[in-house]
């Protein structure tokens, strides 16, 4: 959920009495999100499902990496120690964010001011 009509259209769906909006924080000042994928995240991109990097599918920015070893055998933890060479010298081809859909509706901010856009008349 990025913006106050994804959430108003998805608590308008029978049953819905709450949604998550994990991805909308990951830019916000109080986040804790590493400068490396906060630049990831600004240049934006397509995420998808992939199991490259820990063998399990999670959904993340699409990279070099992603596209070249869709079904990679779990390796992880070995591949962090594997890729870490690359990653100090922020190698976007093997960068690794976890994020949801739509990547490019992500907004800096303050937490008050992205929960203020995700819900404009204070229904949290």
């Amino acid at each position: 959920m990025r913006s106050s009509a994804d959430v108003e259209r998805a608590l308008a769906w029978p049953g819905v009495v709450a949604v998550s909006c994990g991805s909308a924080f990951l830019l916000a000042s109080e986040a804790g999100t590493s400068p490396v994928n906060r630049e990831l995240l600004a240049c934006g991109g397509r995420s998808v499902s992939t199991r490259a990097f820990s063998g399990r599918y999670a959904r993340g920015l699409e990279t070099e990496f992603t596209r070249s070893n869709p079904k990679l055998s779990p390796l992880y933890p070995y591949l962090n120690s594997m890729l870490k060479p690359r990653r100090a010298q922020k190698d976007p081809a093997v960068g690794y964010c976890l994020v949801g859909e739509e990547v490019e509706k992500i907004n800096g901010g303050s937490v008050a001011e992205i929960l203020h856009h995700l819900c404009p008349n204070g229904h949290s």
